[in-house]
Formats: structure tokens, sequence, C-alpha cells
């Protein structure tokens, strides 16, 4: 579950910082909006304020990148 949830965040991180759609997890294929409630749900937990969630949704895609 958490590691369905971690990609889950990342998919919408990095929909939300390339201003892209997400593919919604359905038969149907559609894509739609990043869900920002899920994003700042987990943001809230590691203590990232609302101030602040740009920025640490940039880092985090660029430390995936700096990976691959």
């Amino acid at each position: 579950a958490s590691a369905k949830l971690c990609g889950n965040y990342i998919d919408n991180i990095k929909a939300y910082t390339q201003k892209e759609k997400v593919k919604k997890q359905s038969t149907t294929g559609l894509y739609e909006e990043p869900d920002e409630r899920l994003m700042r749900s987990i943001e809230e937990k590691i203590d990232i304020p609302d101030t602040r969630k740009d920025d640490f949704r940039r880092e985090i895609m660029n430390y995936i990148g700096a990976l691959a």
C-alpha cells in the first residue's frame, strides 16, 4: 500500500512540476489534473508548509532525475 501511495505521489508531482495531467488509475485511460489533496496530505505529514510545496516538489524531481 505504501509503495502504491509513493508511486501515486511521484506521478502527481511529476505532472504538477511539468504542468501536465496524470493518467487516471482506471480502465478509461482518461487524464486528470494532479491531485493536490493527495500531494498536500503527504507533504503535511513531513512538515512541508504550503509556502514551500513548489520548491519541495521540484527538489524531489531534481533528485530523481539525478539518480536516473
